[in-house]
């Protein structure tokens, strides 16, 4: 989000030098917080008030309002975008529109990453089983893309204590630990 900063630096300094108007100047800043699209308000400011670009939840949203939200967000100077729960045609609704989009079907997801933080702590993720994978994996995404470093130790199960036994060192020296376990949660405890 340095580049909104550096861009509203250089608008404002625009404006003192008289190479923009100040009306002009006002009207780009009426768009800074959100963007009205009419079937949403962007938020566009997100990631630069909390450090975290915004995810969009493609779920109950059109092929082409997923796009909509992802261009506003990519214009904005968001450093990633993430579009979660995507079918499909959403997700190549945001390939069409960004080339340098990736997706992993599997995690039903699709985003693009323009500038991702330095990497910065370890998060150690852990799933119970194979069904757990497409939420393991969004998660992971997601982690991957606030600047993380991520190992992922999958289907290690409950009912033999013995298949966590590899993940035990990454799970002690994590900064974080997520645990994806399925409806009844039993591998947290």
């Amino acid at each position: 989000m340095a580049d909104l900063r550096t861009e509203l630096t250089v608008l404002l300094e625009d404006v003192r030098r008289g190479h923009v108007a100040p009306e002009e100047a006002l009207d780009r800043f009426a768009e800074l917080p959100y963007r009205d699209l009419g079937f949403a308000r962007v938020d566009t400011h997100r990631e630069l008030r909390q450090g975290a670009p915004e995810a969009v939840l493609a779920e109950g949203k059109t092929p082409a309002q997923v796009a909509g939200i992802v261009e506003a967000l990519l214009d904005a100077g968001a450093g990633s975008v993430l579009v979660t729960r995507a079918d499909e045609e959403a997700r190549a609704a945001v390939r069409a529109l960004a080339e340098d989009a990736q997706e992993l079907p599997l995690a039903r997801a699709v985003w693009v990453a323009r500038g991702v933080p330095e990497l910065r702590g370890l998060v150690t993720m852990v799933s119970a089983g194979t069904s757990d994978g497409p939420v393991l994996h969004e998660a992971r995404i997601r982690a991957e893309l606030l600047g993380t470093e991520v190992i992922v130790h999958e289907d290690v199960g409950v009912a033999g204590l013995h298949r966590l036994a590899d993940a035990l060192p990454d799970l002690l020296r994590a900064d974080c630990v997520v645990v994806c376990a399925g409806m009844d949660g039993a591998l947290a405890s």
